[in-house]
């Protein structure tokens, strides 16, 4: 969990959310990450709706890049079928992101938004309940797989 900190804290570069991720369970970080690409995407759509295709990739290229890591940390050993579902999701999301990122397709980055932001909100209940001192999804003293 150390690394997925540091890697959070370097790709934002920014005290206030260092400090809120220091201070974050497994789950409020997840739910931070899908925040993240969801924010990125958002941007991306706006900067395709003014011509920045710059502006455009580098949006594109954070949210892939978050998803990604994602991806790779999923367990799929102990993370069963919610390990592979997320997985498949993963998958379409970078397609899709990749998709439009050669079309400037808005309407692929507004599905993926929703798609990120449905799942967003389950991680968030998830630390909610963590919160709470509820276990979660697959968890275990406070860690989580999936």
């Amino acid at each position: 969990m150390q690394r997925n900190i540091q890697q959070f804290a370097r790709v934002y570069e920014n005290d206030a959310l260092e400090a809120r991720v220091l201070g974050a369970n497994p789950a409020e970080l997840v739910e931070m990450l899908y925040a993240g690409a969801i924010d990125a995407i958002s941007a991306a759509v706006l900067a395709i709706e003014v011509g920045d295709y710059a502006r455009k990739s580098a949006c594109l290229s954070k949210a892939l890049d978050i998803v990604s890591g994602l991806d790779v940390t999923l367990d799929h050993t102990r993370g069963g079928e919610i390990s592979a579902n997320l997985a498949a999701l993963y998958d379409y999301v970078k397609r899709r992101l990749m998709d439009a990122a050669t079309t400037n397709d808005q309407e692929k980055l507004r599905e993926v938004i929703h798609l990120l932001d449905t799942v967003r909100e389950a991680w968030d209940e998830l630390g909610r309940q963590q919160r709470a001192g509820g276990r979660g999804l697959g968890s275990s003293h406070g860690a989580i797989t999936v």
